[in-house]
This record gives C-alpha cells, structure tokens and sequence, in this order.
C-alpha cells in the first residue's frame, strides 16, 4: 500500500577480533548503554557504553556516578548484514551521544581539528540528570570530564546534541545580507631599542636545565616565579624523557602506566617530576591487555589475543614474563601476595554474586587454580572499586560501605576460610568510590565523593574493627587507580612538599592531579591547578601505579 513504511528485523553476523570481549565487558561491567548512530546511506554504528567495573547490583544512579569506564564500537554493514567491531574511529571522526539513545557521527573540518575545538577518534556524551560533559578517547581509553554550563539552573532538560548549519555563520570579509559586523583595529606601542633585558629573556634551555634539578613543590614554586617562564617550559619537550632505568634503580616513588588501545605501547608517567614516555613492550603485541594488578614492580596482565584468554605476570622494567594457568578472566578483583619469583607468592581473585562469592588461589608450583565458594550468609555486602589486599597472611576485600571480607588461604575448612562482616561500619556518606590499601604495616581505606568533592582517608583500628579518619598522613603519599593502590613515603629524600598528599590517575592537561589533605583540595605542580573537585580533568580508566624495584 502507497505511503506504509516496512520493517525488517536484520539478523547480523557478528565478527570479532577477539571473540570473548563482548562476554567479558558484559560480566566485569556493572551496566551498559547502547546507541545506534548513522554514518552513511548503507552504514550504522553500534556504541556500547560500559559503566563500572564489577556487577555490583546497585541502583542506576549510583552506577552512572562511579562512571563510564569502556566504550566498544560496532559498525553494522546493511548490504552484507554484517556487524563488525572497530579498534578506532577516523582521525577526523566524531560521535556525540546524548540519552535517550540518540547521537550522530560527525566529520571534523580541517579549522576545527587545528582549533582543538572538537578532538577526531573521540565519543562525547552526556549523562541522565547531569550537567557534565564526558569524551573518551579512543585510542588512549581515557574520559575527560568537564561542566560547560556550571550555572545551569536545577530545573534542566537531559542535554541533546544538534546540527548547526554551517550557512547560519557569517565573516566580516563576507557578510550575510542586512548584517553588519562592527570592527575596531587596535595598536599596540612598539617596544623601545633601548629596553633592558629581563627575565622574561632567559633561553629556554636554561630553564630546563635548572628545573632538571628540581622536585615537587621546589619545581612548582620554580615555575611560578615567572608567567614568561611557566609558558615557555610548558611549550617545550623538556619534561618528556622519562627514563625507566632511572625508575627501576630508584624505586622510592611509583609511577603511572597506562595501555592503550595499541597495547605493544605502553604511556608511563612520573608526577614527582612530571615526566612522560611512550615504550614499547613486545610482550603485549597483537593482543587487548589490561593491567589487573600491581605490586613488587610486577604487573598481572589479562590479555584477548588470537589464542584466547590468558593470565600472566609483566616485569616492564626487564620484560620477563610468567604465565600462568588458563582461566576466564570474569573476575571482579586479583591480586598476589609476594613477587612471583618468590617461592612463597599466591595469586587471588574473585567475583561476587548477590548471594555468595567465589574465590579462586594459586600458589607458585602449583599448575591449577583452588576453587572455594563462601555464602554471605544474609549480609550485605557489595564489592568496592579496588583489588583485595594481603595483609599480614590475610587477603581482605573490602565492600562499598566499608565492611569487609576475610579469606584465609592456610585454613583447610572450606566454609571457615572466609568470612563476611558487617563491620567496620560506613565510616561516611559516599558509598561511589572507595578503595583499600596497605600503607606502613596499616589497612587504609580512602572514600571519595560524586566528582571528586570529597575524598577522605580512614584507618582500620583492628580492636575495635572501627574506621578512624586520618586528616595528616605526615610524609606519607598514596597512589590510587582502579587496579592498583600504592604507598610511599618522603623521609629521607632530598625532595620537599610530597607528603601528605593522595596521588590520583588523572590530569589536568600534561599534569598529573594529586590531593593534598593540608587544603582539601586538587592540585597540580605545574600549572598551579588549585579547585575542589576534579572537573576538567582527564582519568585514564585501566591504568596502574608500578614500583620499581632495587
């Protein structure tokens, strides 16, 4: 009949790199988006959005504040019926999403890419019953956040994207019928011959030179003694030669490693020094590898490659490897309990339903995993945002209110070895972020607020199994990522203004971000970031602190 549109259901043939990466996400992630997007005529794109890192059966608002962690791009092929994933999108490509389920792809002009108005090979996206303004790269799998309309009333429509027509501009060499564009030429005073040298005139190569023997606050202050200064080390390459002999012989302070979607190589990165280097590790090559663990200066790496699943121990520092045996990588946290050259390591992970949690160990010379299933047994407990921690022959993982889980791997009864508790009891409002960690033969847990606008740090007193809040940890520095969580202390160094403070996995530009407990408040110590929460910074999702060793 003349005017009746038809519908067909399309039954698409899915083609994968790896085919186990769509089960993968779905397990580890708490919930995934889905929207459909128009490139052309004869194709679509599928862009899944992944939120969280484990199952952790929660409300949806509270999922959505730990945020979006992955983001899987499909392109659906009418023609063939063919859906086939994509490792990246064009250089000069652009996807804009907003809820519900809307978005549409977007070639970037020359102009834009060279203004840096609008980044190629990245999604922006916006979220239900928020302000905030999301782009994940792509390449780098990391989310920058920031708040265009900070001003924006409380009653407010969920944001949409649209197409402004590119007819609608006009120039002042080329005005648009019955417009008129003012103009004002201004003049600046020419400069005098006779004008004294200043410090504004000191060779850049000097400036790096003297801030090469500078850390820390000592650099910080050092930059800001003069604009001119701050601009021209800012501009220049000085601070991107990171050495990691240098890391491995000097082992005090961890630094930042990071994969992207081209796993060979690896961004590492220095915030005492605020040095960056790109390497190459062989060892990941053709395969889709995320770091699960750090400690010791090893790395326990899951990896999706033409084999199939595998799990093994990285040491980026000599690029020895230890593999181990073959497992599904669905867990919802791993760590290990020594270097894996030690005769004494044991590897742990787990995964949490609603009823009970399932607990898999190996010890070094063993070939196969011990499997132990422990019921909570009507407690509540959900499963927090880091990895458990061994802790004086006990692995504790900690829950998102900050009760915890006790496994001990010596106790040879099945249903005594874990345990669940209700306490310690939530020790404040945030139930987002929380993490634990180990720090000078102490359990910590660090808790932060939607958007970063609180972050508080408490310690386990095991006698009364209580959290007591910590507001100066003295010369002691944290380190926080999703899969590793590090500690460190600055006695004893030649470096000022390091304690204290809570180091995390974002940015602010080329700068590392970092929290200091004295003023409540982020940082940075170059470009003299000082704001209360962490908008406008950039998180990188799967990266990890590393140590190395002596």
């Amino acid at each position: 009949m003349n005017g009746c549109q038809m519908m067909k259901l399309l039954d698409l043939k899915v083609r994968e790199r790896y085919p186990t990466l769509a089960q993968y996400y779905t397990r580890c992630h708490a919930h995934c988006d889905k929207f459909l997007v128009q490139c052309s005529d004869s194709e679509l794109m599928i862009i899944e959005l992944y939120y969280g890192y484990k199952k952790m059966f929660i409300r949806d608002s509270h999922v959505r504040d730990i945020g979006c962690k992955r983001i899987e791009l499909y392109k659906v092929n009418l023609q063939d019926q063919v859906c086939q994933r994509m490792e990246s999108l064009p250089e000069d490509c652009a996807i804009f999403l907003s809820y519900p389920e809307h978005g549409f792809f977007y070639k970037i002009s020359r102009e834009d890419l060279n203004s840096r108005l609008v980044r190629g090979n990245t999604v922006y996206f916006s979220e239900r019953n928020d302000k905030r303004l999301y782009a994940y790269d792509v390449n780098e799998r990391s989310v920058s956040v920031s708040l265009p309309c900070p001003d924006m009333g409380i009653d407010y429509y969920e944001p949409q994207w649209i197409r402004l027509p590119l007819h609608s501009w006009a120039s002042a060499d080329d005005p648009q019928p019955g417009v008129k564009i003012a103009s004002k030429q201004i003049t600046l005073p020419s400069e005098s011959s006779s004008a004294r040298v200043g410090w504004n005139d000191v060779p850049v190569d000097l400036l790096c030179d003297i801030q090469s023997h500078l850390y820390g606050a000592d650099r910080c202050y050092f930059r800001l003694a003069c604009k001119a200064w701050q601009s021209a080390l800012s501009n220049s390459n000085c601070e991107s030669d990171l050495q990691l002999g240098n890391v491995q012989r000097n082992h005090r302070f961890p630094i930042l490693m990071h994969i992207g979607s081209n796993s060979e190589l690896v961004k590492f990165f220095d915030p005492v020094t605020n040095s960056t280097s790109t390497l190459p590790l062989p060892s990941l090559k053709g395969t889709e590898s995320i770091v699960r663990c750090s400690k010791h200066g090893w790395l326990l790496i899951s990896s999706q490659g033409s084999s199939g699943e595998q799990l093994f121990f990285l040491n980026p520092f000599t690029s020895e490897r230890i593999d181990l045996p073959n497992m599904e990588c669905h867990q919802d946290g791993f760590t290990f309990s020594s270097p894996p050259t030690s005769p004494e390591c044991m590897v742990i992970c787990y995964a949490v339903s609603p009823v009970d949690v399932d607990i898999y160990t190996i010890c070094r010379g063993v070939y196969g995993w011990k499997f132990s299933r422990a019921e909570k047994k009507g407690i509540h407990f959900k499963n927090s945002h880091s990895n458990p921690v061994y802790h004086q022959g006990l692995f504790y993982i900690m829950g998102m209110t900050g009760n915890l889980c006790i496994h001990d791997p010596k106790q040879m009864d099945e249903n005594r070895a874990t345990k669940f508790m209700n306490l310690p009891r939530r020790p404040c409002a945030s139930i987002r972020r929380s993490y634990l960690l180990e720090s000078r033969g102490k359990l910590l847990s660090v808790f932060t607020g939607p958007m970063g606008r609180f972050l508080r740090v408490f310690e386990l007193k095991q006698t009364t199994m209580a959290w007591k809040e910590i507001h100066n940890l003295e010369d002691t520095m944290l380190f926080l990522s999703s899969t590793s969580l590090l500690s460190a202390t600055s006695s004893g160094a030649d470096i000022s203004g390091l304690g204290n403070k809570v180091f995390l996995d974002r940015f602010s530009g080329r700068d590392g971000i970092f929290y200091s407990l004295a003023t409540r408040k982020f940082h940075t110590f170059w470009s003299g970031r000082n704001s209360s929460d962490w908008r406008d910074t950039k998180e990188y999702t799967y990266s990890a602190w590393i140590q190395g060793r002596s």
